[in-house]
């Protein structure tokens, strides 16, 4: 038995989701840390989706 295939959204379906669900949408900001980047060598983003109501 053969399954459907996936559907693969585009840009624009994105787009529209995105404009639907923005009343609903608390943003939430990205943090850095120096003292994280230094002792990893890496450049660090912490998004703080803590900060979600």
């Amino acid at each position: 038995m053969m399954k459907d295939a996936m559907y693969i959204p585009t840009l624009s379906d994105m787009l529209v989701a995105r404009e639907r669900i923005s009343p609903h949408v608390h943003r939430t900001p990205v943090l850095t840390s120096q003292f994280l980047n230094d002792l990893t060598g890496a450049e660090l983003f912490f998004k703080c989706e803590n900060l979600q109501k």
